[in-house]
């Protein structure tokens, strides 16, 4: 078996030319460059049984022989596309599982050792790639140049997708070096972060529904027994992978892609608020205000869009025979339009490539020493019990909030939800019951800012692009439902303040976790 981290970076055409002929890269490289022509088969079932479980079975030709891999993600550093590897030579280009006698692939294979009848092509590569073994002071990585295509294998006319990126892989020595390399790239080139791996390309070739689309984040496991440190990685690792699962939707302008960046950014966030106690403070507020401009850029884009999804229809419903808000959804497609534009030059600018990069080299430099050594649950605890109190820190109920005061609380729920998924393993039943009352004031205070955005989002607009009778009208429109969605949440606020402070939200502690 072998342990396979690296990170990839999508690249332009001319700065592939410069990067070949690039005089620096020579000087660090240890011994010459090796040329090869590969071709690589993926295959699956029908059923796609090796892809739904994780797994990425090739046949690769190398002008010299053909080796079988099959690739399963695995742990690693944050930031960086983390796979266990087992490969085995074979004399063709026929797949045989049986092959394989790794205790590690046992019982994964069990299920498919006797499928191989049902293996098929499904797409391939065929890559011309210059490898380069590079010296980084006491680190030592590959740097291979990629360029070529990605075929699908199924159907009359097979669609195919052009490759151009750069791979670092680490093969020895401190992953710092390696992002502090890659951050040398993306300041002299132009290339971005591609989060995608060569196998999900092809898959995304073959099915409409299997091309990038936008995604949840998934449930954050932190065992009872974690450290600090661990718990802090498990975090963050699962953010960043929700955030770059959602790059390519958002890029393809899909509205709910720019939706979960934005949760996926505001969920980095708020790992940082919970294991402030443990960081640095100039780095971690560094970073923080950079997520916060970057939520704040792609706000507009989310707010269009959910008043074209959601409050369109209901404005529509409700306006009276005597105002014609038609236009008004013309003005907010246009509207909508631009606002995702900037949304992706954001997310494709060199400012926010960056500090991505730097966020991915602050996570590989940490150690599990001090206090990043304790144990998670005291910790999680104080965390859990400073977020409800800032959260129930208010004598007034929501009747008696408007404006900027239900904003705040809010972002405080998100805070306090985001707080209490991260530690989802470590909290007793009434913790889940709290934040299943919280998500569900949330989701009406949700409806109440839609209606407050839109009344905004008109304001916004240039003079005279709308008529009175319709401002007037959304304005109405919007008082309403902000007075309705508060006395919906109002007695549920009340339940949680009343019994927030009061309650142990963690679980009893388990005696073989000690």
């Amino acid at each position: 078996m072998f342990q396979e981290s690296e990170l990839k970076l999508a690249i332009s055409q001319p700065s592939m030319e410069a990067l070949l002929s690039s005089s620096r890269i020579k000087r660090v490289a240890k011994g010459k460059v090796k040329r090869k022509a590969l071709v690589s088969t993926y295959f699956d079932t029908r059923q796609h049984t090796l892809r739904k479980s994780g797994v990425a079975l090739r046949i690769r030709y190398d002008g010299r022989g053909y080796e079988q891999t099959i690739k399963i993600p695995s742990d690693g550093p944050a930031g960086m596309q983390n796979f266990s590897e087992f490969n085995v030579d074979v004399p063709d280009m026929a797949p045989d599982l049986s092959l394989y006698q790794d205790d590690a692939l046992t019982g994964a294979l069990e299920r498919w050792r006797y499928r191989g009848a049902n293996l098929r092509p499904v797409f391939a590569t065929r890559i011309e790639r210059d490898a380069y073994v590079l010296k980084l002071g006491k680190t030592k990585i590959e740097m291979a140049l990629d360029r070529g295509e990605i075929i699908s294998c199924i159907g009359s006319m097979p669609n195919s997708e052009s490759v151009c990126e750069v791979e670092l892989e680490m093969i020895a020595g401190n992953p710092v070096d390696l992002f502090d390399f890659a951050q040398s790239l993306l300041e002299k080139y132009d290339v971005w972060p591609l989060h995608l791996t060569k196998a999900e390309r092809g898959y995304s070739l073959t099915r409409e529904d299997l091309r990038p689309r936008a995604t949840k984040a998934k449930k954050v496991s932190v065992a009872a027994n974690s450290t600090i440190f661990n718990a802090l990685h498990g975090v963050l690792s699962a953010a960043l992978e929700h955030l770059f699962v959602n790059h390519a939707p958002t890029l393809a302008g899909q509205p709910e892609g720019v939706h979960q960046t934005r949760v996926a950014l505001r969920r980095i966030r708020a790992a940082l608020r919970a294991f402030k106690g443990v960081l640095p403070w100039d780095e971690r507020m560094a970073f923080n205000g950079e997520l916060r401009r970057t939520l704040q850029q792609l706000g507009a884009a989310r707010d269009w869009h959910v008043f074209l999804a959601e409050t369109w229809p209901l404005l529509s419903k409700a306006a009276p025979d005597d105002v014609n808000v038609k236009p008004l959804q013309r003005i907010a497609r246009n509207q909508r339009l631009s606002s995702t534009r900037e949304a992706i030059a954001v997310l494709t600018s060199r400012r926010y490539m960056r500090m991505l990069v730097q966020f991915e080299r602050w996570l590989a430099s940490m150690e599990e020493t001090g206090e990043l050594a304790a144990p998670i649950r005291p910790y999680a605890e104080r965390v859990l019990k400073k977020t409800l109190n800032e959260l129930v820190d208010t004598d007034k109920s929501l009747k008696r909030m408007w404006g900027d005061e239900l904003h705040d609380l809010r972002k405080r729920g998100k805070k306090t939800r985001y707080a209490f998924e991260f530690f989802n393993d470590l909290i007793s039943p009434d913790g889940h019951k709290l934040i299943k009352t919280m998500s569900s004031i949330q989701d009406v205070l949700g409806e109440a800012n839609d209606a407050l955005v839109a009344r905004q989002l008109l304001t916004l607009l240039k003079p005279g692009a709308t008529e009175g009778a319709i401002v007037h009208f959304v304005d109405h429109w919007a008082s309403e439902q902000i007075e309705s969605c508060l006395n919906k949440a109002g007695p549920h606020w009340a339940r949680v303040r009343k019994t927030a402070r009061d309650v142990s939200y963690l679980a009893a502690e388990r005696r073989d976790a000690i």
